[in-house]
């Protein structure tokens, strides 16, 4: 019963667990690539997080 209700509480953040995740490794991957390409991927990283965040906060108000 443990396992159970924590792999669902897990579950339930799983996406967002795995977004950090993702975000995390391309934009240490373009760190070592260079400079440019790290500035762009963590632009890009931010703009997507916003609009995540946006999208949560707009579907709570409704």
């Amino acid at each position: 019963m443990l396992f159970k209700s924590f792999f669902t509480g897990i579950w339930a953040i799983f996406d967002v667990l795995m977004f950090i995740a993702a975000a995390i490794t391309i934009n240490v991957t373009m760190y070592h690539v260079g400079w440019l390409a790290f500035g762009i991927t963590l632009t890009v990283t931010f703009i997507l997080a916003g609009l995540g965040a946006e999208l949560i906060a707009g579907h709570k108000r409704e």
